[in-house]
């Protein structure tokens, strides 16, 4: 175990002791580490399990653009178990923080794609997540 700081928009960070348990990212966040430069939009997520036993989701969106612009926003959720985290995750609308393209018919098209895109890697991020915490859920067993 050891100790995390984690960044919460628009609020103090959340500190606590405890253990990665499980993470994904999105398959844009590849996109963007072979081509730093490419306006890329991902989620990345991560759960802790806490030395008090609290399950901790934290969900990050990132958006990197031209002239080295980003917009960073950070959510964290605290939650008593497993499917706590599991329902924050089904629960999260990934395209509520995204501003996107300015208003006009000329990006309507443009708006669009990007919001399908950022819906289906959260969706392909939250299934990641379930299978991984799914597995920690069931008993090892030994016979």
């Amino acid at each position: 175990m050891q100790d995390y700081s984690l960044v919460r928009t628009g609020k103090s960070n959340l500190e606590f002791h405890g253990e990665l348990i499980a993470e994904a990212k999105s398959p844009a966040y590849r996109r963007h580490e072979k081509n730093p430069t490419a306006r890329a939009h991902w989620y990345e997520a991560y759960v802790y399990l806490t030395r008090g036993g609290k399950y901790i989701l934290h969900v990050l969106y990132r958006f990197a653009g031209p002239l080295n612009r980003e917009i960073l926003q950070d959510y964290v959720f605290v939650h008593d178990d497993i499917d706590g985290v599991i329902q924050s995750m089904k629960e999260f609308s990934p395209t509520d923080c995204v501003t996107g393209y300015p208003d006009g018919e000329h990006w309507e098209k443009k708006q669009q794609i990007l919001m399908n895109d950022l819906d289906g890697d959260f969706d392909l991020l939250e299934e990641l997540i379930h299978s991984k915490l799914q597995r920690l859920k069931e008993p090892e067993r030994i016979d």
